[in-house]
């Protein structure tokens, strides 16, 4: 199979997870030369891996996964 780079928004429920957790991974990645848009609001931290995507990473398509 064949994988092909993309677009993913990844949301955070600050309900059920500290925002202090989510700034320590975001440090931890910054720390490894990995970037990203960020956003929060409405109780939720977005994370961009779009174009903004910088470092030694890449984000790949695999499959739609349905809902159980």
């Amino acid at each position: 199979m064949k994988l092909k780079e993309c677009e993913v928004l990844i949301r955070f429920d600050l309900s059920k997870i500290p925002l202090e957790d989510v700034f320590a991974i975001e440090d931890i990645l910054s720390r490894n030369g990995i970037g990203f848009d960020r956003g929060a609001g409405c109780g939720a931290r977005d994370w961009e891996f779009d174009y903004s995507l910088s470092g030694p990473v890449k984000v790949y398509f695999k499959r739609f996964v349905a809902n159980d």
